[in-house]
């Protein structure tokens, strides 16, 4: 077997070449194999995978080298709800779960293993530096999902090296830049792996330990490290970096992916941080493959020996660092020998009377719309009403458009968008929130933005059949024809059948059918009166739904009485 069949364990040709920094001061490689070996020691013999939720950066670093030079595979889902880690358990039968004091609620699922640094003296002997087989799988990572169940893509430790050195090459990050990372994206997420992880470990690099959030504590990891410094963020978090106003210390380069970056922002954030800002491309499918810098064009960069090509409207990816032959999910032009020009996915191009257009584009303009902080178009789905009814189906089919733009109305939204957006693209309805439900990586789940759906549409529906809870009795309502000629007088029927149409609209009784358990009818009703009928649910554990209502004129109660459903109302499906 020749040489280029292993690649070492870690990109830093000397054992005291810092590896990362925290509070305490900076971690050695050196440091870091002793803790490598320590932990892949202490490893359960029967464990053949290993699922790493450590939060500090180093520590997971440990857990990760621990896996590759004990020859088990580190698990990357997507997610850590309880469904996305059983599906992940099909795939990897014996997994220890690697923490650093959360363990996310696994114990039930694995045994939890935690990681921690254990100090070495200054003059301990150094280890040598691994080498692994290029071939070797070290990891699988999950897709999301969003179109069925997580699919993993396994990745082997040549290919994630190449990828490292690639990115190090296209950003301009050679083995003696020394370039300390900072990142606000997760460690186990595969941008924040690529691009903090790997980059640290591959490419001569080192990491902040940590992953600060606020803007305050932005600064304050930025302050702690010394230049060459990169930011490695997202869109999202980006936007609320630059609103803070805050003087971050100097950074020599701005990193972002995971969502659509508008130009503005992006021509923002140079300005703030007087650094330039570059754009990555890629998918958990084929890792990372080009990169482009927003203000000089749309136009993206493929890394060096990346491949795209065309077959019918499918781009496949290929070569350099991609494992395999790779069908790519987006649509994609292709521009000269070694770039491309993104046209977003291909599951975003829709078709609203008869005229086509796509999410990402129309996401677009709503970028460009000063106000706007956050926003994203979707075609939502029907929606189920509780109790058996029909769902719920727009008449027409529209886009929904889910918006975070404090002091914005829905009209200025719609006025705004209106020179850019065909009026079918237009959304109905738009739904405006306080906080757009990202997930930790930024992403948007379909799920969430469906569910937001779902609860307007719920809260129309409900307000659409909502019954008149305040009746003024008819003067001419033909009941008093004969009830009673000469004295006319409500029927207790007529109360009776007002006080069904309320129960009908109760969300506990579902629409079902309730039959009169006991009523008084205590003062007289005529033409003109103004009636206010209110129910309260009554508890009967055991029994069939019940609710008591009241028939009010002013403070006098004209009737009184008790509804019960027929039956228990059916089980939701969880």
């Amino acid at each position: 077997m020749n040489a280029r069949s292993f690649w070492p364990l870690c990109g830093h040709a000397q054992p005291d070449a810092v590896l990362a920094r925290d509070a305490d001061g900076p971690i050695t490689v050196r440091q870091w194999l002793h803790d490598v070996h320590a932990l892949a020691a202490g490893l359960p013999a029967d464990c053949t995978h290993v699922l790493n939720v450590c939060r500090n950066r180093y520590l997971f670093l440990v857990g990760f080298g621990a896996g590759i030079v004990s020859g088990r595979v580190s698990l990357q889902p997507s997610s850590l709800a309880p469904e996305a880690v059983r599906h992940l358990l099909q795939h990897a039968p014996r997994p220890v779960c690697l923490h650093d004091g959360e363990s996310e609620g696994l114990e039930a699922l694995m045994p939890l293993l935690p990681v921690v640094r254990q100090l070495v003296p200054s003059k301990a002997q150094d280890v040598e530096i691994p080498q692994i087989p290029a071939e070797q799988v070290v990891s699988l990572v999950f897709t999301s999902g969003s179109t069925g169940q997580p699919v993993p893509h396994a990745k082997t430790w040549g290919k994630l090296h190449l990828n490292a050195l690639a990115e190090a090459q296209m950003l301009g990050l050679d083995q003696g830049s020394q370039t300390c990372i900072v990142g606000t994206v997760p460690s186990q997420h595969m941008y924040g792996f690529e691009s903090v992880m790997l980059l640290a470990l591959l490419a001569g690099c080192s990491l902040w330990t940590g992953r600060p959030f606020y803007p305050a504590d932005v600064a304050q990891a930025l302050a702690s490290v010394p230049q060459p410094r990169m930011l490695v963020t997202t869109p999202v978090h980006l936007r609320v970096l630059v609103d803070a106003g805050l003087d971050y210390p100097p950074v020599d380069q701005l990193l972002c992916a995971t969502a659509p970056l508008a130009p503005a922002l992006a021509g923002q954030a140079e300005a703030h941080f007087g650094a330039p800002l570059r754009e990555i491309y890629g998918s958990t499918e084929t890792s990372q493959l080009a990169v482009r810098r927003p203000l000089e064009g749309p136009a993206w960069r493929l890394f060096p020996g990346v491949r795209l090509e065309q077959q019918g409207d499918t781009t496949f990816a290929s070569g350099g660092h991609v494992e395999g032959r790779v069908p790519m999910s987006d649509v994609i032009e292709l521009v000269g020998e070694d770039g491309f020009i993104l046209h977003g996915r291909k599951t975003d191009m829709v078709n609203i009377a008869g005229r086509r257009s796509s999410l990402a584009y129309l996401n677009h303009q709503l970028a460009q719309i000063p106000g706007i902080q956050d926003g994203a178009f979707f075609l939502p789905k029907p929606v189920d009403v509780p109790g058996g009814h029909a769902p719920l189906v727009p008449e027409v089919e529209r886009l929904c458009l889910v918006a975070q733009a404090p002091g914005m109305s829905a009209r200025d939204i719609l006025d705004a968008l209106h020179p850019y957006v065909e009026a079918v693209f237009l959304p109905r309805p738009l739904i405006l929130v306080e906080r757009m439900p990202r997930n930790e990586t930024s992403k948007l789940p379909q799920q969430a933005l469906q569910g937001l759906y779902a609860e307007h549409q719920l809260r129309q529906h409900a307000a659409a059949h909502k019954p008149d809870l305040r009746w003024q009795v008819p003067v001419d309502h033909p009941v008093f024809a004969g009830h009673f000629p000469g004295q006319p007088v409500v029927p207790g029927a007529l109360l009776l059948q007002r006080c069904v149409d309320a129960w009908r609209a109760l969300p506990q009784a579902r629409g079902q059918a309730c039959s009169v358990q006991q009523a008084k009818f205590l003062l007289p009703c005529g033409p003109g009166d103004v009636l206010d009928i209110r129910l309260e649910p009554v508890e009967a554990p055991g029994k069939p739904f019940a609710a008591s209502f009241r028939v009010l004129r002013g403070e006098e109660t004209v009737a009184s009485g008790t509804l019960r459903a027929l039956s228990a109302p059916a089980q939701e499906n969880a």
